[in-house]
C-alpha cells in the first residue's frame, strides 16, 4: 500500500508539473481544484469503503491494525469521534489548515521550479518531523533512519543536478544547459555585431 501511494504521489507531482508548463495557473487555484477533486472522490469512495466487510488485523503485539469495526471504514463514527472529542476537533481543523498551506506551497514549488524540487522539501519536511518526534520522545534514534534519509537526498540533487557530480553521465543535463547557452551567447553575439555593421 505505501509503495502504491508513493507512486499516485509521483504521478500527480509530475501530472502538475505538465499542466503548469502548458498553462498558466494561479497556484491557489490549483490547490482549490485538487481540493474539490479529492472531495468527489471521497463522497465515491466512502460508501462504498463502508460497505466492504474485512476481519480485523492485529500485529505482533495485538494492537489493531485494519478494520477494528468489520468494515474499511466508518465514517459516521469518524463524524461522532470529531464532535464529542475537543482535542481530537481542534487536531482536524490544525490538520486541514495546515494541509491547505502544505498543497499551496508545494504547488507552488512545482509552478516555479520543479516536481524534483517539490520531493526535495517533502523529504526535508518528513525529516523535521522525526527530529522533532525524537526531541519530545516519541521516537528512539536509530542511525539507519538518518542513513536512508541521507541517501534519499543525496540521490535527488544527484538526479536534478543541484549536486553536479562530472562522472558517469551524471552531469549530462548540465553539460547540455552549458552548450545551449554557449550557443546562444554566441549567437547574440554575431547578431549584435551585424547590427553594429549595419549601424556603420
Amino acid at each position: 500500500m505505501i509503495i502504491v501511494a508513493q507512486v499516485f504521489s509521483a504521478m500527480q507531482n509530475v501530472i502538475e508539473e505538465k499542466i503548469f508548463s502548458k498553462y498558466n495557473v494561479n497556484p491557489m487555484q490549483a490547490t482549490g481544484i485538487e481540493g474539490i477533486a479529492g472531495m468527489a472522490y471521497s463522497l465515491v469512495m466512502l460508501p462504498i469503503f463502508n460497505n466492504v466487510a474485512c476481519s480485523t488485523i492485529r500485529d505482533g503485539e495485538g494492537n489493531i491494525m485494519l478494520c477494528p469495526f468489520g468494515v474499511l471504514e466508518d465514517t459516521m463514527l469518524a463524524f461522532r469521534q470529531v464532535i464529542n472529542g475537543r482535542y481530537l476537533a481542534i487536531y482536524v481543523l490544525g490538520y486541514t489548515v495546515a494541509t491547505v498551506f502544505l498543497n499551496s506551497i508545494g504547488i507552488s514549488i512545482v509552478k516555479y521550479t520543479s516536481s524534483m524540487e517539490r520531493t526535495v522539501v517533502s523529504c526535508l519536511r518528513i525529516f523535521l518531523v522525526w527530529i522533532v518526534s525524537i526531541l519530545i520522545g516519541w521516537e528512539s534514534f536509530i542511525w539507519l533512519q538518518l542513513v536512508g534519509f541521507a541517501m534519499i537526498v543525496l540521490g535527488m540533487l544527484i538526479f536534478s543536478e543541484l549536486l553536479v557530480l562530472p562522472f558517469l553521465g551524471l552531469d549530462l543535463h548540465l553539460k547540455k544547459n552549458q552548450k545551449e547557452d554557449t550557443a546562444a551567447a554566441l549567437e547574440q553575439g554575431l547578431t549584435t555585431e551585424a547590427k553594429d555593421g549595419v549601424d556603420r
